[in-house]
């Protein structure tokens, strides 16, 4: 009975064991996917903490831009629009003892140009000689100039130097008296000239490397105003004077290159522009009676201004826009238009003119002893005193400063 009970109890603790190992199996078993259930949501988590992280990155970023781009938009156009910081004593960038007969004073590469005694040097906002610049002895210059880019004629031997940011890239001779220049934005230029033999009147286009692309000998003897570029590489818009009627009259046409043809587009019998501007495809210009507009695909004409009611004494056109200036009774009125003759904005100024320049989106009005500085939307953006008007302003700095030249010295002004 004894050996019965002993068996009895060995095979209950076998079952048993079994048991508690089937049991503990199971425990790991749930516990290993318990793991890996904390697992895959841990790693969810971190996935979320990820994302989270990359978008507050991004947004970081975007923020940064943001504040970068407002604040090189503040800085760049906002003394234009009238909004600035501090203001700056000009009295103290005066440039003297430069000036003689012979003195250029032009805007290039967005800095003041002067040329004086076979030198030429640029400089910044603060009077700084930026670059200097010297002609061999006997070198009489002419300068042209467009942004980043200036031609430098020598009116003795009809040498041209051509520059790009300062650095000379082309130099040519020229057989013939260069009677103008012209630059587009992109660096191409035209020389017009005379050649010395024959005294032919050539028309020649280079690329902006001083490569010679097209040359056209114009057979009308009548003065050329002005020469400009189109769309198309190969024409050429050409403004002259009429001198065949009893009164003098200007013709706008278009010279092509490829078949040496010239088509007038405009005659205007008895009418002498003072300026003009070609936009796309149409004619801005100013006569004596009105700012007219022109349009070279379907021939409309039409007046955008009257000026014989009015005592308009200065009219400038700018790219969208023009700029004039009234004398009225209690001084001046000054007036930004559109092209449909449409009010942007007008001032009336407690004075009267001496000097005006329009820079584009701003226009400098020189009185006798106050510089009064307005931009296309009518506001003030500075009034500056001065002892002196200047007898000529040239505009650089995108806008942001002025030369002012008189016979002595050259005073800068920042706005």
């Amino acid at each position: 009975m004894a050996r019965r009970k002993v068996a009895r109890e060995t095979i209950d603790e076998k079952n048993l064991q079994k048991g508690i190992d089937i049991l503990n199996k199971h425990n790991q078993q749930v516990a290993k996917e318990r793991k890996q259930r904390l697992n895959i949501e841990d790693d969810k988590k971190e996935e979320e903490r990820e994302d989270i992280s990359s978008a507050r990155k991004v947004f970081r970023v975007f923020f940064v831009i943001i504040i970068v781009v407002g604040l090189v938009v503040f800085f760049n156009y906002g003394p234009i629009l009238g909004i600035k910081l501090f203001d700056i004593d000009s009295d103290d960038i005066v440039i003297n003892n430069i000036l003689s007969n012979e003195t250029i004073c032009l805007e290039y590469n967005s800095e003041l140009l002067i040329y004086s005694s076979g030198i030429i040097n640029t400089y910044d906002k603060s009077g700084n000689i930026t670059w200097t610049y010297k002609l061999i002895d006997g070198f009489v210059p002419t300068i042209y100039t467009n942004g980043k880019y200036m031609l430098v004629a020598n009116k003795n031997n009809g040498m041209i130097y051509y520059f790009d940011s300062k650095k000379e890239i082309a130099n040519r001779v020229i057989e013939g008296n260069i009677e103008n220049v012209y630059i587009n934005s992109t660096g191409t230029f035209i020389v017009q000239y005379v050649k010395d033999v024959g005294y032919k009147k050539i028309i020649a286009m280079y690329d902006k490397k001083g490569k010679q692309k097209y040359s056209e000998e114009y057979i009308d003897s009548s003065p050329i105003i002005g020469i400009e570029f189109t769309q198309e590489e190969n024409k050429v818009l050409v403004v002259q004077a009429d001198s065949s009627h009893i009164t003098i009259g200007t013709v706008f046409g278009i010279l092509n290159f490829s078949d040496s043809s010239f088509q007038k587009i405009i005659t205007l019998e008895d009418k002498l522009i003072y300026n003009y501007k070609f936009l796309n495809d149409e004619i801005i210009y100013i006569s004596d009676k009105a700012v007219e507009s022109y349009n070279i695909n379907n021939g409309n004409k039409a007046v955008v201004h009257s000026l014989e009611e009015s005592q308009t004494n200065y009219v400038s056109l700018s790219s969208n826009y023009f700029v004039t200036v009234e004398t009225i009774n209690s001084g001046s009125k000054v007036s930004s238009k559109k092209f449909d003759d449409t009010d942007i904005a007008s001032n009336v100024l407690n004075t009267y003119p001496k000097y005006i320049e329009n820079s584009g989106l701003l226009t400098y009005i020189a009185s006798e002893n106050t510089i009064y500085i307005i931009n296309k939307w009518g506001v003030i953006v500075s009034e500056i005193g001065i002892s002196l008007s200047p007898k000529k302003i040239v505009v650089f700095n995108e806008e942001k400063s002025a030369a002012l030249i008189y016979s002595n010295k050259v005073q800068i002004i920042n706005i």
